[in-house]
């Protein structure tokens, strides 16, 4: 089964707003995920994550005519995708 657990948003201690592990990775219950919300997503890529996050920001900067694809890339750079994930998605992921 592929799936994955986003953490966040507002993380103690980081640059990025999520967090994206492989469900039943140990780091999932360090400390500083206690007081986040966690989403899982089975079969999933990481822009459709994006795209589910976000759906609403990027529905209004594609009305204003931007590129998708320019948008959720620049909306990826809020996740940040752990080695443990990495191997789900079964791609390697630029973060």
């Amino acid at each position: 089964m592929n799936q994955v657990v986003v953490l966040g948003p507002n993380i103690a201690r980081s640059n990025e707003s999520f967090h994206v592990h492989a469900v039943g990775c140990s780091d999932v219950k360090k400390s500083h995920y206690a007081r986040v919300s966690s989403y899982v997503y089975e079969n999933s890529t990481l822009v459709e994550i994006v795209e589910d996050t976000y759906a609403d920001q990027i529905a209004e900067s594609v009305g204003n005519g931007e590129n998708f694809d320019d948008i959720v890339n620049g909306w990826s750079g809020d996740f940040k995708v752990f080695p443990c994930a990495e191997a789900v998605f079964s791609v390697k992921v630029a973060n």
